[in-house]
């Protein structure tokens, strides 16, 4: 220690650093002096740009650093140097500062004025000034942490005379915007990074980012007005993490990104980005586990272990059916892995892990940088990739197990910085950050590929056979439904593909919003999210454990037997509403339906997972199920519908309540879903 507190005092001498520049705008806090309000204060200057995934890592380290010292003449400043033309705008780091929850004053060092005069040349890059405005340290990269900690140590020691304790004032941005209120507020999203559609069930999934949660809604398909209803609100919303199983209510998340649904499993698979693991939520039995990670930034550049595999901050995920495995892009440390969900092992798959942009015939000597968004196409040919910081779309044809580079970059691999906003093909086409990619096969005429194209808040089209793309919809930052060409998004980051009605979802970050863009008629709509709704707390009631009719006074009709052959492992249960024919179903208002099964029984189910509630939007109702086993009897069930219905002639609206009694029996010779069918008065 008393080597390294003369060394402070040598160093002091070297650098007196100037002025922050007058005109630079500053955020959670007023602008600051270094000769006045900063003078008898130990400074730490953490040089940032919020794209960097390095940079995201050492906030925690920041953070428990101001906790640490709260009581001490240490002032911690973010100096925000930012690498893409995006990251120069205020308030765009102000969104980056409030996703992030920093809380420590940060100037928009724009010009990068100070990053020249204090000769910083990678981010992050840590700064500590003494109390005379003398540069004392000057470290980059996340392995100078422990360097930085040492020389706090030794400053308030060396300098201990000089230290002053008055007060630095802070404005935080959370106490001036209506963001902090959607990151606190249970019926807004906040931040949400990364979207999924199943087109069967019509379930939108969302990662709701920076409130630490996952969102299930049940879509209601009008062609204008897009709604959806809340099913599950999986999260506590605390960022802990816990390696055991847990409730939906009580698991914790740390900032969600991508996600997959695996309708066969009925399990929700999820990079759980700043607790470094992917988590499994199991809808079937509401419970939520680890799969892989830690909890704690990993920097194993293999993998294989067999338990205790560290991860490091993965962002988005994909199945592969044919592998039974999930694809990873491991942005913290640029590589892709690959996750075995039958193995229960996770492994490097393509990538060296230096941040590099490079392609290879071996897939374990090519570069990445910060991957950010995977997908596959239907027949497994090609992993597409959005490789964020080379602000590139690249793949790996699987085939012939090597890399390729789609669009965007330009002759030199390591050149991070060829950005732009251009159209065309190959390396002269530009990006700036994209985030996500998702397969459209032959949806778009002569294009394969959506792209997010992030940080110019636009949504482009990719064809992976001539290596060319295009902007497709969004014009300049902003919130603005429309016509594709007029419409504005604000960060997208996520991206996925209803097949069934043709529609892309976009999950709209910076704006806290969910976009549907229909492709058959070229419309950008926001998806209005119903938190509050019957169908939520129908949900609540099975994931408790207390399901029970919503309709209680209704009388129950006898709906009959259906058979089921015991030989079938899953299956559906078709229900057919049959409609007066002057009436229609009312989409301005939420019909719904609930299984109860086993009704009024204590004995366990014959079913080992089967969908017990939904909305109704068309005359069918598809209920699907699995069996426990092919050795049952029966089970009796109960169906109650809440249908809002119009009659053609006047218009008239009307609400009709029914409940439906009806068993469920074997039957060795049933080869059919069995049908049940209801007449609606």
């Amino acid at each position: 220690m008393k080597d390294l507190q003369l060394n402070a005092k040598k160093e002091g001498d070297q650098l007196l650093v100037k002025e922050f520049p007058s005109d630079l705008e500053w955020l959670n806090s007023k602008p600051l002096g270094i000769a006045s309000h900063l003078k008898g204060k130990i400074v730490l200057l953490d040089f940032w740009t919020f794209c960097c995934i390095n940079c995201l890592h050492v906030l925690p380290f920041l953070k428990e650093l101001e906790a640490q010292y709260s009581n001490e003449p240490i002032v911690f400043i973010g100096v925000h140097s930012a690498k893409f033309e995006n990251e120069r705008n205020t308030d765009a780091i102000r969104n980056a500062i409030l996703k992030n929850g920093i809380h420590h004053p940060v100037i928009n060092d724009y010009r990068m004025e100070m990053w020249k005069h204090m000769r910083v040349s990678g981010w992050p890059s840590f700064a500590i000034l003494n109390p005379y405005g003398e540069l004392i340290y000057l470290g980059m990269g996340e392995t100078s942490k422990t360097m930085v900690k040492v020389m706090l140590e030794a400053s308030l020691s060396v300098y201990k005379e000089a230290l002053s304790h008055h007060k630095i004032e802070l404005e935080l941005e959370k106490d001036k915007v209506r963001s902090d209120s959607q990151t606190k507020s249970k019926t807004q999203l906040s931040y949400p990074g990364k979207v999924y559609v199943h087109a069967e069930t019509q379930r939108l999934f969302i990662s709701d980012s920076s409130n630490n949660r996952v969102l299930i809604f049940q879509l209601q398909n009008e062609e204008n007005n897009p709604k959806a209803y809340l099913l599950h609100e999986i999260g506590s919303g605390d960022a802990n993490f816990n390696p055991d199983q847990q409730t939906f209510n009580n698991c914790s998340f740390n900032n969600p990104q991508g996600l997959y649904y695996d309708y066969d499993q009925d399990v929700i698979y999820l990079a759980d980005t700043d607790n470094h693991c992917l988590k499994a939520i199991d809808l079937n039995s509401f419970l939520v586990k680890t799969i892989a990670g830690i909890g704690t930034q990993g920097n194993d550049y293999v993998g294989g272990k067999t338990s205790g595999q560290e991860l490091n901050s993965p962002w988005d995920i994909c199945k592969s059916p044919k592998l039974d495995a999930l694809y990873v892009a491991m942005a913290g440390q640029h590589q892709i892995w690959l996750y075995n969900l039958k193995t229960h092992i996770s492994h490097n798959f393509a990538g060296i892990g230096s941040e590099s942009s490079g392609n290879s015939k071996d897939l374990l000597k090519s570069t990445w940088a910060q991957p950010s968004g995977v997908c596959l196409d239907n027949n497994e040919e090609c992993l597409f990739i959005a490789d964020a910081e080379s602000s590139k779309i690249r793949g790996i044809k699987l085939k012939e197990a090597e890399s390729v580079t789609f669009v965007g970059g330009n002759e030199v691999d390591d050149d991070l910085k060829a950005f732009g906003d251009m159209d065309g093909e190959g390396k002269n086409a530009k990006l700036q950050h994209p985030l996500a990619v998702c397969w459209i096969g032959d949806s778009v005429k002569g294009y394969d590929v959506v792209v997010s194209d992030t940080y110019n808040h636009k949504i482009k089209l990719l064809s992976s056979s001539s290596r060319s793309i295009k902007t497709w919809s969004g014009s300049t930052k902003g919130m603005e439904d429309g016509d594709l060409g007029t419409a504005k998004f604000n960060e997208p980051s996520g991206l996925s593909f209803d097949p069934a009605n043709e529609r892309i979802y976009v999950s709209d970050t910076n704006n806290h919003s969910i976009r549907r863009i229909d492709i058959k008629t070229g419309k950008v709509q926001t998806v209005s999210l119903e938190f509050n709704s019957k169908l939520f707390s129908i949900n609540n009631s099975i994931q408790n454990n207390q399901q029970k009719p919503f309709l209680p006074e209704t009388k129950e009709l006898d709906g009959g037997t259906l058979k089921i052959s015991p030989n079938t492992k899953t299956g559906k249960i078709r229900v057919r509403l049959n409609l007066p024919k002057t009436a229609h179903l009312n989409l301005e208002a939420v019909s719904l339906w609930q299984l109860i099964t086993p009704y009024q029984s204590q004995s366990p189910s014959i079913f080992s997972k089967i969908t017990k509630t939904g909305i109704i939007n068309q005359t069918d109702i598809i209920i699907p199920y699995q069996l426990q086993s092919n050795n049952w009897s029966s089970e009796k069930c109960l169906l109650e519908l809440l249908i809002y219905k119009c009659t053609d002639t006047d218009g008239t609206c009307e609400i009709s309540q029914q409940a439906i009694q009806f068993s469920i029996q074997p039957n060795d010779q049933q080869t059919q879903d069995p049908q049940l069918f209801l007449q609606i008065p």
